[in-house]
């Protein structure tokens, strides 16, 4: 998981790296505009490449904000996860005390021996 978010962290970088430098070369390609016949086009294209990066970089800034919001989820289910094993535990102690109550409540009619109606004869 961490492995994942440093990725997703070095993808949001890179991406705002790459967004950067496309609005610079499109806006070197826009200032030399009309001298050159062409570049209108290439710089049109340039324009909606750039437009392109900067949804891929919004889209790698969510996936990292998502990634952050799941590893503080799976962080909550492991703590309780942890906390019914430890109320299972209890649990188990309980019975296990309540059955040894049970086994000392019924020592008196062992006394009786066969005149226990529930004694093997």
């Amino acid at each position: 998981m961490v492995d994942m978010i440093g990725s997703l962290n070095t993808m949001y970088t890179r991406f705002g790296g790459m967004s950067e430098d496309m609005k610079q070369i499109t806006q070197s390609v826009l200032s030399m505009g009309s001298n050159v016949q062409g570049i209108p086009a290439i710089a049109s294209h340039m324009k909606s490449m750039n437009q392109n990066v900067q949804g891929m970089h919004g889209s790698v800034l969510r996936m990292k904000d998502d990634m952050g919001r799941m590893e503080q989820e799976v962080g909550t289910i492991n703590q309780d996860v942890y906390q019914m094993a430890g109320r299972f535990a209890q649990l188990t102690q309980s019975v296990s005390h309540l059955n040894y109550n049970v086994w000392q409540m019924s020592r008196p009619t062992d006394m009786l021996g066969p005149l226990n109606g529930l004694a093997p004869p």
